[in-house]
């Protein structure tokens, strides 16, 4: 099992960025796409559809790069819908900050010979850090079909070949 926050892969391909581009687009111009999205600039976003998405539910952000020699890489990254991932970065931004202050805080009370009482935060924020991290990987185990569902879409529209072990499920391959 990989412990990641935002899974992603880089896939090369031989087709032009505007032909990958092309190529997303009428995926998802189709009625039978099982996703919604957009395609903006160099920029391809998929995301399940409304009415089947969940809390948990991924969108798959993919950046095509185009190379020197007309050929392009494909960036592509998996995260939980955008309000979620801005309260789980300021999460993590505000628990350091915790830390931080609480640190100061407990080594001034120390220096000055009270007890540091302060320096209870840091092992709080910790557990909070912690706390946050598993729930990240449990609501990637329940997002795995959707993650899978929407990266086959991608390898289908595409037309490009995944090397067997670049899932970016967060579930271990199977044989």
């Amino acid at each position: 099992m990989r412990l990641v926050l935002r899974p992603t892969r880089h896939l090369p391909s031989t087709l032009s960025a505007d032909e990958l581009l092309a190529r997303c687009e009428d995926m998802l111009n189709r009625p039978d796409c099982p996703c919604e999205g957009n395609v903006l600039g160099r920029h391809v976003t998929l995301k399940i559809r409304d009415a089947d998405r969940r809390f948990w539910s991924p969108w798959l952000n993919i950046e095509i790069e185009p190379r020197p020699d007309g050929a392009s890489i494909l960036h592509a990254r998996f995260s939980p819908h955008p309000n979620i991932w801005t309260i789980v970065a300021l999460s993590y931004i505000a628990m350091a900050v915790v830390i931080m202050i609480g640190g100061c805080f407990g080594l001034s009370q120390w220096w000055i010979n009270q007890p540091p009482t302060a320096l209870w935060t840091i092992p709080f924020a910790l557990l909070v850090s912690a706390a946050l991290f598993i729930a990240s990987q449990i609501g990637q185990k329940l997002a795995a079909d959707e993650m899978d569902m929407l990266d086959r879409l991608m390898l289908k529209a595409t037309g490009l070949q995944a090397k067997p072990d670049s899932s970016p499920s967060p579930r271990p391959a199977h044989g």
